[in-house]
């Protein structure tokens, strides 16, 4: 994980909260639609229904929204996180990278906010049912990731 993370941050990511309840932005909420569309893109099925739904900016609840820029700017992925025990925990519910995403990103994603959760005093962070997709059992080194 830590060179996963290591590539992605040697590759310029920085990740960053979309605090919707606070102040809403259209431009970053259409970045969250291209990223999704962009993963769609790659999918050989439709939208599948997760633990709370899907991104739902409209109404966004107690979710926390974390996200990933490269180098220049751009969004490159976004993972929603949905709380449980009464917010002492935060389970990453909806994961999604775009096309142009560095290796690493996700994991940075999930490291960042797992260190913001803890500074904010928060005794729990989950990955839920996330699929090891491309896990080999015989492998060194698995990939979480199918990419």
């Amino acid at each position: 994980m830590r060179m996963n993370i290591n590539h992605a941050t040697k590759a310029g990511v920085t990740v960053h909260e979309y605090k919707v309840l606070e102040k809403r932005d259209p431009a970053l909420e259409a970045e969250f639609d291209r990223i999704t569309n962009e993963w769609l893109e790659g999918k050989k099925s439709g939208m599948l229904q997760f633990t709370m739904g899907t991104v739902v900016l409209e109404n966004p609840m107690d979710k926390r929204y974390f996200y990933a820029v490269n180098a220049d700017g751009k969004m490159v992925a976004f993972i929603v996180f949905v709380p449980f025990l009464g917010k002492n925990g935060y389970m990453a519910d909806v994961t999604r990278h775009g096309k142009d995403a560095p290796g690493g990103v996700m994991e940075t994603i999930i490291y960042d906010a797992f260190q913001i959760f803890k500074e904010e005093g928060v005794g729990y962070g989950s990955l839920g049912v996330a699929p090891l997709a491309g896990l080999d059992s015989d492998s060194k080194n698995p990939s979480v990731y199918d990419d």
